[in-house]
């Protein structure tokens, strides 16, 4: 766990009153009996997407004031649950969840990192469990903004880090897993009198059997 990042993600969160706005829509069906863990919760954009349709739900990040933000959403739903710890180093038995999530988690994460949570997944899913990915690529409008600490990472004013991929860097990142599906999927976002693309990659990774 990086602690220094840590420190500026509670502070992000303790500053930004609803950090994520809006709700998200996953790109799969549930039919409402599966276990979904999400790794990086933040304050639960993404778990709004389950949060009526009765999946079990665990959200994990290691930012407090992520999780207190959580709990404060969603409270006095009984089926969606938050851990506060480090998606490298999960607090569960194996093969505990079909669905795993980790949207927008590994942008901020070093490439040791990112192998030992692509690890964690596959221990925790099922086999037969599905891995859903979500991350900026290079072609997003904010690639480059900031200072150069890498290749294509980049440390924001916030000091916060992000790093953007390409599909291959995500191919390479799931190997041993089976790929469903890899795209990247440009949105254009209106910024004043200014059209500018939002660019992600995402994959959905089966973990084989």
């Amino acid at each position: 766990m990086n602690h220094e990042q840590q420190r500026l993600w509670d502070e992000y969160y303790h500053t930004s009153a609803r950090a994520w706005k809006g709700f998200e829509e996953l790109p799969l069906k549930l039919s409402g009996d599966e276990r979904i863990l999400e790794l990086g919760c933040g304050d639960g954009k993404t778990m709004s997407a389950f949060e009526s349709i009765g999946n079990i739900g665990v959200g994990v990040d290691f930012s407090l004031a992520a999780l207190r933000s959580c709990k404060k959403r969603f409270f006095g739903n009984e089926n969606l649950h938050f851990v506060h710890a480090d998606a490298a180093n999960l607090p569960f038995r194996n093969q505990s969840f079909d669905i795993v999530i980790a949207y927008h988690l590994f942008e901020h994460l070093d490439a040791e990192s990112r192998i030992a949570v692509v690890s964690e997944a596959r221990r925790v899913l099922v086999d037969g469990g599905l891995f859903l990915i979500r991350v900026f690529s290079i072609e997003d409008m904010r690639y480059g903004a900031g200072r150069c600490v890498g290749n294509n990472t980049f440390q924001r004013g916030t000091g916060i880090i992000l790093h953007y991929f390409d599909e291959g860097e995500i191919l390479r990142l799931l190997e041993g897993m089976t790929i469903r599906s890899i795209s990247r999927i440009d949105r254009s976002k209106r910024y004043g009198a200014t059209n500018l693309k939002r660019s992600y990659i995402e994959a959905i990774a089966k973990k084989i059997d």
